[in-house]
């Protein structure tokens, strides 16, 4: 079974760091989705994500690295500059690093597209 849980408006602003910060969100969502499936277990999560959706993945990872079964990355993984315009938020790639590890050692599963289009905000897939 998949679930899909995403939120979009007609704003221009940046929202995904936002709802990502709540560390509990994402436990909140599995139990909804656990409740609903019940008598059913839930066994394996596998996450996915496009282009930008990335932060949700980071933040996820960052919280509870090893709970996901396998991740989906399509044009994706980003990053913001890090401050001074130094090259990469190293920081901000490192639950990525982490999760790319894991999967070397048969751990956890992913898979990983990317594009040459170059985002005016944040560093593109190719740098």
């Amino acid at each position: 079974m998949a679930i899909e849980a995403w939120y979009m408006d007609d704003s221009d602003a940046d929202q995904r760091e936002e709802r990502g910060r709540d560390p509990q969100a994402f436990e909140r969502l599995l139990q909804t989705a656990q409740a609903a499936l019940s008598p059913s277990r839930i066994e394996r999560i596998y996450l996915s994500a496009w282009s930008a959706g990335y932060a949700a993945i980071r933040q996820i990872l960052r919280q509870d690295p090893t709970r996901p079964a396998g991740v989906i990355l399509l044009d994706a993984v980003h990053s913001d500059y890090a401050v001074g315009g130094d090259g990469l938020n190293r920081a901000s790639l490192r639950p990525f690093e982490e999760l790319f590890v894991r999967a070397t050692t048969g751990k956890q599963q992913v898979a990983l597209s990317h594009s040459e289009i170059r985002p005016p905000n944040f560093a593109s897939t190719k740098e």
